[in-house]
């Protein structure tokens, strides 16, 4: 139990800090993002917004590229790591059942042995 317990532990938090990086990621995707058009607005001043969109647009800088496919690859990555985390999680109770039922078993014995 001790070991399945520190190996559940274990898991648990690895996977907790992959979902977080992987959040991370995301923020720090829409601040480049949102860095890169204040940047641009900055250059292209008498510019609208619109046109410094088109014109970032036109050099390949989108808020589809520069967001929208890191957040769609960072959120399936997340999404699995949180279905692994749950299969993981019930594995470990089918193990602790299992564990308590060999103990439970173990125990009766014991009390048939001892009579």
């Amino acid at each position: 139990m001790i070991v399945v317990n520190g190996v559940s532990t274990m898991m648990q938090d690895g996977l907790n800090t992959v979902i977080n990086e992987y959040h991370q990621a995301i923020t720090e995707a829409e601040e480049l993002w949102k860095e890169t058009v204040e940047r641009a607005q900055g250059i292209g001043m008498d510019l609208s917004y619109e046109e410094v969109i088109g014109a970032l647009a036109s050099g390949g800088a989108t808020q589809a590229n520069i967001v929208g496919e890191p957040t769609a690859f960072y959120e399936q990555r997340i999404a699995s790591a949180k279905q692994m985390l749950e299969e993981y999680t019930t594995l470990i109770t089918e193990i602790q059942t299992s564990i308590d039922q060999q103990l439970a078993k173990d125990q009766q014995l014991a009390k048939d042995i001892q009579f």
